[in-house]
């Protein structure tokens, strides 16, 4: 029986329906801004092409530098530091943001503690969402 709550599976049904999609997709990709490469990336991941839904949420954070979800998404993708490392982004302050949290993802407390604490010494520290992700580094450190 498949848990109808796991993410990586796909209904045939809905793999058809992704794939057409990701077809539609593909012939504007010429016109598409970073809400339809981050669609472009969804649709991807979700039918196992990781490689091209990274590239697809890399294309989103470079025309979009403050869309938060795509970075997620590309978190998400990366299942260790060489494809952490090696991802083109834009030149800008949310990069910081995003290695921290996917520093976070992949279990490197110590990075992403440091991280995160230089981004609060930089403007952000009354920010919530930073000071409970000191706080999970700390706690994870323990």
């Amino acid at each position: 029986m498949v848990d109808v709550l796991d993410e990586k599976y796909v209904d045939t049904d809905d793999f058809e329906e992704l794939v057409l999609l990701k077809n539609d997709l593909k012939k504007h990709e010429d016109s598409l801004d970073a809400f339809g490469f981050y669609l472009n990336g969804v649709v991807l991941k979700r039918i196992s092409l990781f490689k091209e839904a990274s590239e697809s949420f890399e294309c989103a954070v470079q025309m979009q530098p403050m869309l938060w979800c795509a970075w997620q998404e590309l978190a998400d993708l990366c299942e260790d530091r060489q494809i952490l490392k090696d991802l083109k982004l834009p030149k800008h302050w949310m990069c910081e943001f995003f290695y921290a949290y996917a520093e976070m993802e992949l279990h490197m407390n110590e990075e992403a503690l440091s991280r995160y604490q230089k981004i609060s010494l930089e403007g952000f520290e009354n920010s919530t969402y930073i000071k409970s992700q000191i706080a999970t580094a700390l706690y994870n450190l323990r």
